[in-house]
């Protein structure tokens, strides 16, 4: 695919066969990124690796850049787009990740970086994706569909000198090996219904680019038999006082209350072989951590819990694809519920003469629909409505429509509409520790 923009540029993937293009990439990022702490860490590894051929998902037709031929190809503008497999829960999502998006100094507000979303875009609905997601500068990506709906950032620090000392260990923490991929696999599996939106990684080789930056390592829970129970991934920073806990997930053989003092004895002793005299002052626990944990943590001394978090962007093409594609989950809440046994419709006004329409029969999702409201007749006929943008915030368990309305106070809903909502998205975390 090339399509010619203005000024003469050129819009083209990776997959058009021009070999400069992939051997000037790394130099381009380099250039626009290169001053900033985060890139100079592991930012080349990463997009080397990419572009290595042996990334599990990303393809070179999933790579795509700008070149202005009038100066020898030089490349002015880049995404890409990194296929991923999210979890509603239990359900799979097939999603697209656009990320390092940059353009060269000189070639700013001309509309590139749009040629190059709309490219990732359309790439990432030819593979199925009706779900994108990326982090970014605050507001920009809201002007291509994005609105914020999942944390992300710090979310909770631990003082290592606060870390108890001296009792007995019932878990210690050991370095994963490929033979732990199938558990680590199964342990996600059991703890996906916690959250509403995690990442899925069925393969060894998914497993292998959590490992890839040598910043970060998974680290088994074992007990005293030698039996995993969970596991944690840790990124170390660099000269930052912070060694960063990514995730912490323990499995059915276990539970936070019996491995929360064990598992900080063993990250700090991480720490200590890690860092020798340069120890980090606090282990940082990232965003969508599991409701126990949280409670833990908050009463942990000297620990201090963050309740505000910056946030993932998301976008979905169809909010009704995204009813139907995560109707399992949504009709699960429905059993025994106040709604329990349904029938009737559901219809949403996006207030942009947009909307939805889900279909119920006696608890089952029968169709979702996405409307076109062209008339008032149209819209005074909706039981909700939500401004478009804030409506991935309630289907992923981000914010309630109370809590909406506090700042957008003309949502509505009546009351059977308020029960549907409140019943089919409950607010949950969600962790999308990104396959890189």
């Amino acid at each position: 695919m090339q399509k010619i923009l203005p000024d003469g540029l050129i819009l083209r993937s990776l997959s058009e066969g021009y070999s400069h293009d992939r051997d000037r990439l790394p130099s381009f990022y380099e250039l626009v990124f290169g001053q900033q702490k985060e890139w100079q860490a592991d930012g080349n590894l990463w997009i080397e690796n990419m572009l290595s051929g042996d990334h599990p998902t990303v393809t070179d037709a999933d790579c795509f850049v700008v070149v202005d031929p009038a100066c020898d190809d030089r490349i002015v503008s880049a995404t890409i787009l990194i296929p991923q497999t999210w979890r509603y829960e239990t359900v799979d999502l097939p999603a697209g990740r656009p990320e390092v998006v940059a353009t060269h100094p000189d070639y700013r507000n001309r509309g590139l970086i749009r040629a190059v979303m709309d490219a990732v875009h359309e790439r990432s609905a030819a593979l199925g994706h009706n779900i994108q997601g990326i982090t970014g500068i605050p507001h920009f990506y809201r002007k291509f569909g994005y609105v914020m709906a999942v944390d992300l950032g710090r979310h909770a620090t631990v003082p290592l000198t606060s870390v108890p000392s001296g009792e007995p260990e019932q878990y210690t923490l050991r370095p994963v090996t490929e033979a732990d991929f199938p558990l680590l696999d199964a342990w996600d599996r059991y703890v996906a219904p916690q959250f509403s939106l995690s990442v899925r990684r069925d393969r060894p080789a998914l497993w292998k680019q959590v490992l890839f930056r040598p910043q970060q390592t998974l680290q088994v829970i074992e007990d005293t038999d030698g039996t995993g129970v969970g596991y944690v991934a840790l990124h170390r920073m660099g000269e930052s006082p912070l060694l960063v806990c990514l995730a912490y997930i323990v499995g059915n053989q276990a539970s936070y209350l019996q491995t929360y003092d064990d598992v900080l004895r063993g990250i700090r002793a991480y720490a200590q072989v890690q860092y020798h005299d340069r120890m980090p002052i606090h282990i940082a626990f990232d965003s969508g951590q599991p409701e126990a944990l949280t409670m833990l943590l908050d009463r942990t001394n000297a620990a201090r819990v963050n309740r505000r978090h910056y946030a993932w962007y998301l976008r979905a093409a169809s909010p009704a694809r995204l009813m139907m594609d995560i109707k399992p989950v949504l009709q699960q809440r429905l059993l025994h519920s106040g709604a329990h046994r349904y029938t009737g419709e559901l219809l949403i006004n996006f207030f942009d003469l947009t909307g939805l329409r889900v279909e119920f029969d006696h608890g089952c999702i029968v169709q979702a629909e996405d409307l076109q409201l062209r008339t008032l007749a149209e819209r005074d006929r909706c039981h909700a409505g939500v401004p478009w943008g804030t409506f991935l915030s309630i289907v992923f368990g981000y914010r309630t429509l109370d809590e909406l309305q506090h700042v957008l106070p003309e949502c509505f809903a009546s009351a059977k509409a308020e029960v549907l909502l409140h019943t089919l998205f409950p607010v949950k975390p969600s962790r999308l520790l990104p396959v890189s």
